[in-house]
């Protein structure tokens, strides 16, 4: 057989090699990987929604990132709280995150989908933002699913 024909089989296994992927996980285990991180992304809105960022910072990984649109990520679950924490005189009076596609695997998961908070400024005015959010999540030894990179844009 030439080189050529064992191509493809070479970038098919570089491509599981890079993806992580020791052995492909069952149907049932992807379909149960789905509902956990569609289960986290709502405990994440319920914590937003009450502020709890003390509890909102736990569902980032150590060295997680968060970013929106251009701006320079920040990095690390300690960062991410401060950040949080630097919101609290707001008050959010409502938060729809929708996941519109959830695509997981045995420990890693990727989320896209929309957003739209209103929220009580520190001076009394109501703001409405909307856009999108990108999301990659990382189940861990404990077989919790963690935020490993949270990526928003505003709606134009």
């Amino acid at each position: 057989m030439t080189a050529h024909r064992y191509l493809p089989i070479f970038f098919l296994s570089m491509l599981v090699a890079c993806a992580g992927v020791t052995s492909p996980p069952t149907s049932v285990n992807i379909a149960a990987s789905q509902q956990e991180v569609v289960s986290a992304l709502d405990r994440y809105r319920e914590l937003m929604l009450r502020m709890e960022y003390g509890l909102l910072s736990e569902l980032f990984t150590p060295d997680a990132e968060i970013s929106h649109g251009a701006g320079k990520p920040i990095v690390g679950r300690e960062k991410i709280q401060q950040l949080l924490a630097s919101f609290a005189g707001y008050k959010i009076l409502e938060y729809e995150l929708i996941a519109e596609h959830t695509q997981a695997g045995a420990d890693r998961a990727r989320q896209t989908g929309r957003y739209a908070q209103t929220v009580l400024t520190p001076e009394g005015k109501t703001i409405t933002v909307r856009g999108t959010f990108d999301a990659t999540w990382l189940r861990t030894a404990d077989k919790r699913w963690y935020i490993e990179r949270m990526h928003t844009e505003s709606a134009p």
